[in-house]
């Protein structure tokens, strides 16, 4: 399994070559992209799209990480960007996000509890229909590993080391990931291999 690119206290950057792009033979890519920016065409190859922006505590962190730091760049805009990138490609999508993130992107279809590093976190439904994970609250590894039998191909456009596309490559599904950091495409191209469904 891939490991978490985490602010939290304890994250820290893994050492990995910077790539700009990685894809495999299955179809599986990821690549430089930040989200600050409209997303690029390989994401409607997807049927499903995962997110799990920085929480505003993280933000500055990961733009320190990605040496992309600067004034203009603030949360708030982050957030916005993203939400209505991801919304406006009309897939089913689910976005991880805690009370005031949640403010910031469009009204969800619906809202379901979700527990990220063992906090409750809020999971925000656009045409994704995940009744199943309210009874008792669920991980959001689980969440994805439950996604993954029901669609073949995730995009995670925040996704860290990927570990949405290492659960959905455990179950032989694809992925096509990205984020604003080369040395998360790095690790994914260190570690994609290992990655194998069953």
């Amino acid at each position: 399994m891939s490991a978490y690119h985490s602010a939290l206290a304890g994250g820290r950057l893994e050492a990995a070559r910077s790539r700009v792009h990685w894809s495999d033979e299955s179809g599986n890519e990821a690549f430089v992209h930040d989200v600050f920016n409209p997303l690029p065409s390989q994401f409607r190859r997807c049927d499903v799209i995962w997110a799990e922006p920085p929480w505003r505590r993280g933000f500055a962190i990961f733009e320190g990480r990605a040496g992309v730091a600067s004034p203009e760049r603030t949360w708030k805009a982050m957030m916005t960007a993203l939400g209505d990138n991801l919304v406006n490609l009309g897939l089913p999508t689910g976005i991880v996000a805690g009370a005031d993130g949640a403010k910031l992107l469009p009204d969800p279809d619906r809202v379901v509890p979700v527990k990220l590093h063992g906090a409750i976190a809020d999971l925000l439904c656009y045409r994704l229909e995940v009744t199943w994970a309210i009874k008792p609250v669920q991980s959001t590894e689980f969440v994805i590993a439950q996604l993954a039998r029901r669609y073949q191909v995730v995009g995670d456009p925040v996704c860290g080391y990927g570990q949405t596309g290492a659960i959905f490559a455990w179950a032989g599904r694809r992925f096509v990931m990205s984020d604003f950091n080369a040395n998360c495409i790095g690790y994914i191209a260190k570690h994609a291999d290992s990655w194998h469904g069953t």
